[in-house]
C-alpha cells in the first residue's frame, strides 16, 4: 500500500525544485541579455580591459602597456605586456581583441591565447592570422615560409614588435632569427 503523505510531499519537493530551476534559467537569460553587454573604452583605457579580463593574480600591482596592435577590418587584436614595476621584470603578453565602435571608442570582444614561441616571443591565431608579438632584444627578423614556396623576411626594428599576417591557412612555417641569422628557441 502506497503512503498518501508519501506521495504528495515528493510531488511537492519535485515541483519546487522545478520552480528553482526555472527561477536561475530565467536569471541567467536576464542576465545575458541586459547585464553583460560588452565594455566599451577609449584607447587611453584599453588597459583597463586587460586589468578585467586577465587572470593574472595581483594584476592592480602590475604595470600594464600596449605592445603593438593588428588591425582587420573593424576589429583590431591588442597585444599587451605585463610587468612588475619594481624589478622591471615582464611577467606575462596578453592579445585582447576589441571591435571599433565610434570615434575612439572600443569594445571588449575576446581575450585569446598568446603562444610562446621562444625567450619574449609569442603568437596568437586570431581571425585566421597569424599575430606575431616580438620582445627579445636579441630576434633582428621574422622568417616567414608561405605553401606557395614563398619566403618573407620582416626586419624586427623595434621592441616590443607587432606583425600580423593575414590568412594562417597560407603559412607552412615561421621562425625568429638572431642577427646572425640563427633561429631563437
Amino acid at each position: 500500500m502506497i503512503n498518501e503523505n508519501y506521495v504528495i510531499s515528493k510531488s511537492r519537493s519535485l515541483l519546487a525544485m522545478k520552480k528553482i530551476v526555472c527561477v536561475l534559467l530565467a536569471c541567467f537569460c536576464m542576465s545575458a541579455l541586459f547585464g553583460c553587454g560588452n565594455k566599451k573604452f577609449s584607447e587611453d583605457e584599453l588597459t583597463l580591459a586587460v586589468r578585467e579580463e586577465s587572470n593574472i593574480s595581483n594584476i592592480e600591482d602590475l604595470q600594464i602597456s600596449v605592445a603593438g596592435k593588428n588591425i582587420v577590418g573593424d576589429k583590431a587584436l591588442y597585444w599587451f605586456v605585463i610587468s612588475n614595476p619594481i624589478s622591471n621584470e615582464c611577467v606575462g603578453y596578453v592579445p585582447i581583441e576589441f571591435l571599433a565602435v565610434d570615434n575612439n571608442q572600443y569594445e571588449f570582444i575576446h581575450t585569446y591565447v598568446a603562444r610562446e614561441r621562444g625567450m619574449d616571443i609569442r603568437t596568437a591565431l586570431w581571425n585566421d592570422s597569424y599575430s606575431f608579438l616580438v620582445n627579445n632584444e636579441n630576434c633582428s627578423q621574422l622568417k616567414i615560409e608561405y605553401h606557395s614556396g614563398k619566403v618573407d623576411m620582416i626586419s624586427v626594428d623595434t621592441i616590443p614588435f607587432v606583425y600580423g599576417v593575414d590568412d594562417s591557412s597560407s603559412v607552412s612555417g615561421y621562425e625568429f632569427l638572431d642577427a646572425e641569422g640563427n633561429v631563437l628557441s
